[in-house]
């Protein structure tokens, strides 16, 4: 929502869940691959691409604060709030 806001383009990518079993099988292929370690194997990740550099940052509180405190400092200096 914040991102939203803002006007910064993103892409909001959710595992597909099998709605008969509930099961999340490209999730289960994404732990074994260890693409979710950085979060102890549990969701949400954010990845930060920027000049050809990918940061990976889990915890939905940490992403909540790094987005928010980004986002205020582009209003600070993009509308001069002081």
């Amino acid at each position: 929502m914040i991102l939203l806001f803002k006007g910064t383009p993103y892409t909001d990518f959710r595992f597909p869940i099998d709605l008969n079993t509930f099961a999340m099988e490209e999730k289960k292929t994404a732990e074994a691959n260890g693409e979710l370690d950085i979060n102890m194997g549990k969701l949400p990740i954010l990845l930060i691409s920027e000049g050809g550099v990918t940061k990976e940052l889990g915890q939905s509180r940490t992403i909540e604060r790094l987005v928010t405190e980004f986002t205020l400092l582009f209003m600070i200096y993009t509308l001069n709030i002081t």
